[in-house]
């Protein structure tokens, strides 16, 4: 969802007021509360919050990012070469 709201932080806005009743405020500010409210929820449902949450590390990025290039493929999603897919999991940590 960082990566998102970076990317176009309209969005998570949206999210973030739809979903959360927040006040229309900065989009980027907005975006951030949004995705830390989301993250709460999940926590409180004792969803996984991260992929360390799952047991996975640094070491196993590179070929999870690269296990996601089929599947851009197949839906058409030039925008995510593994590189791209690579970074974003490192967030994800």
């Amino acid at each position: 969802m960082a990566y998102g709201a970076r990317k176009n932080p309209a969005r998570q806005a949206l999210f973030a007021v739809q979903v959360f009743g927040l006040e229309a405020t900065d989009q980027h500010l907005l975006a951030r509360e949004g995705i830390g409210l989301f993250r709460q929820w999940l926590q409180t449902i004792a969803a996984p919050t991260s992929l360390a949450d799952l047991g996975l590390s640094h070491k196993d990025i590179p070929a999870l990012a690269e296990n996601t290039r089929a599947q851009a493929r197949l839906w058409r999603l030039s925008g995510y070469p593994p590189e791209i897919v690579e970074a974003i999991l490192q967030e994800c940590l």
